[in-house]
């Protein structure tokens, strides 16, 4: 659809109607209709690969400004403030805010996006998955959960864990043993079975938490918070999630800013996807897209 007129813009929303239920609509305008919906960090190859000693320099050299005492998230918000590259995409909740920037570039046909995103994926700044997908920030560019799962480090933490818990089971067995005078045994080769394949999302979940990659993922995390448990499912940090920051500046009080923060699919280099299903489709259900024609 070919946009030329705000009251253009209010039919098409009126003709799409309300999100659905538990669903949120955010806008995103673009000064060219070419641009992907791509983080800044991953619009260059150097960036993605230096992403750490972008953050970290940037701390180096303005510690009062980027502290961690804003948080993770809080540090990459301000570094998207003053143009660096980072993992964040801007949204907003206003479609006038969104279309001033589709169209702020009169040598181009821009693009007004629009989102409707499960409320479920719409976190607080502060929120624990928040500070998982900005710790990913930190950590250098071979970072990748696939490897880390390969690894036979993976495994050894895993049947450790295992037997941890056997061993744990077998006290308990022995206490059953005198109240009921059971003379059934453990079988340790069932046990591990079960463990280790019958409830995978605690065995992997304990197991993924070990890993050195991880481990250092979490020193990042607890650096602003210090409590923070080692319970991180890997599934959360393959995700995009739209994230409600503090209202701390006037740019963000203005245009009701928020974002989109990306984790990765697998490895640093290869950023989460938005999901096909928060975008919107045109009038048409041919596009998710809305242009704006420049005279």
């Amino acid at each position: 659809m070919e946009i030329n007129s705000i009251k253009d813009l209010i039919e098409f929303l009126e003709n799409i109607g309300e999100p659905k239920f538990f669903h949120t609509r955010f806008f995103r305008g673009h000064s060219k209709k070419l641009y992907k919906l791509e983080p800044s960090i991953y619009r260059n190859l150097g960036f993605i690969e230096n992403e750490n000693n972008i953050l970290k320099d940037a701390i180096i050299s303005n510690p009062d400004e980027f502290s961690y005492d804003s948080g993770l998230f809080g540090i990459l918000a301000k570094l998207q403030h003053y143009g660096y590259p980072t993992r964040l995409l801007d949204i907003t909740a206003n479609a006038l805010v969104a279309l001033y920037f589709a169209v702020v570039d009169k040598k181009d046909d821009g693009e007004l996006i629009i989102f409707d995103i499960p409320d479920e994926y719409i976190k607080y700044y502060d929120s624990d998955i928040v500070s998982i997908l900005s710790a990913i920030s930190f950590r250098n560019s071979g970072f990748n959960i696939d490897q880390v799962i390969k690894t036979s480090e993976y495994n050894d933490i895993k049947v450790e864990l295992a037997l941890r818990s056997y061993e744990q089971a077998e006290k308990i067995k022995k206490y059953q043993e005198r109240i009921l005078e059971a003379e059934e045994t453990l079988d340790i080769k069932g046990y591990m079975n079960r463990y280790v394949f019958e409830n995978p999302e605690v065995s992997v979940k304990e197991a993924f938490n070990n890993t050195k990659e991880i481990l250092k993922l979490l020193h990042d995390i607890r650096k602003e918070k210090s409590a923070f448990r080692a319970d991180i499912d890997f599934k959360d940090i393959q995700k995009v999630i739209c994230v409600k920051p503090q209202l701390d500046n006037q740019r963000i009080i203005r245009q009701q800013g928020n974002f989109l923060l990306f984790g990765i699919k697998d490895s640093k280099k290869n950023m989460a996807t938005i999901p096909e299903s928060w975008t919107v489709l045109g009038i048409h259900e041919k596009t998710e897209k809305i242009y704006t024609r420049n005279q």
